[in-house]
């Protein structure tokens, strides 16, 4: 690698959904990364005639032993402003829980009241899986869940939850789209990230399986679709990982999480540019 390329900020491309991929953004240029945005995921907020009859379950059953369980941070902020739209305040009876731990800040940040549940037996990522567990010792036969979810997402969780023996229903706030590019759009986005410093100074990130899909299906058909899939690609878990491997992508790197701090960490193993700060 030559002196002039060193000298060039290390890119990182940013998959995220426009929505939630500032923090991300922020963070790695403050840590000397040159980060490109190229959303692969949008979201898209139902609206309230669509959720209101399900959430009116969390005002009319104050009696009723219920939780509210959160897929996602997307779960917590399209509730949140759903709320705010019919002017109601989130039921102070009903206490929350989350998957991952910033779907759990987004939830700390509305002051939510908080699930208390017992620290996962394994040290492992905060997915599904570990939520599942907490809920296991928690207790839930009998209660009423509210799942607070994606359209048509977590099908697995939820079967899991009624096996428990919850009485589960299911809010669906939100829906995920594929963001529509142009072929002229998509090669000239590529074409910027990867012909700006030295290839051994490139990463992707992905946050999930569906951004990481749709990031394939347009790239696959451009002309750098080799070069791309030879990157590191960070994914947060093993579940992503398969799927990138499927998919062609021959560096899969697995982050401990989807967060900011977590791709950092390992973007910073592959390449610490001067500036970064773990």
């Amino acid at each position: 690698m030559s002196e002039a390329e060193l000298r060039r900020p290390a890119r990182a491309l940013v998959t995220r959904p426009a929505q939630s991929a500032q923090e991300l953004l922020a963070l790695l240029e403050k840590n000397g990364w040159q980060p490109q945005a190229l959303p692969m995921l949008e979201i898209d907020w139902l609206p309230a005639h669509s959720c209101m009859p399900a959430l009116e379950q969390l005002f009319t059953r104050q009696t009723a032993r219920c939780i509210a369980v959160f897929i996602s941070v997307n779960a917590v902020h399209s509730t949140a402003a759903l709320l705010q739209q019919q002017n109601l305040q989130w039921p102070a009876h009903v206490a929350c829980a989350g998957i991952g731990h910033a779907t759990l800040a987004a939830l700390e940040a509305q002051a939510w009241p908080g699930l208390n549940l017992a620290a996962p037996c394994t040290a492992g990522p905060q997915d599904s899986e570990a939520l599942l567990q907490q809920l296991l010792a928690y207790g839930i036969a009998g209660t009423q869940v509210l799942l607070f979810s994606g359209r048509g997402g977590r099908r697995k969780l939820q079967g899991a939850l009624a096996g428990m023996g919850a009485d589960v229903v299911r809010i669906e706030t939100y829906r995920r789209l594929k963001p529509v590019y142009s072929e002229a759009d998509i090669v000239r986005a590529l074409d910027d990230f990867l012909d700006a410093g030295s290839p051994q100074m490139h990463a992707m990130l992905f946050a999930s399986g569906e951004t990481l899909a749709n990031f394939c299906e347009y790239a696959r058909a451009t002309p750098r679709w080799a070069e791309l899939s030879a990157l590191p690609s960070i994914v947060p878990g093993e579940r992503v990982a398969e799927i990138a491997a499927r998919a062609g992508l021959k560096r899969v790197v697995v982050a401990a999480n989807a967060s900011a701090n977590a791709f950092l960490r390992v973007l910073a193993s592959l390449h610490r540019p001067s500036r970064c700060k773990l």
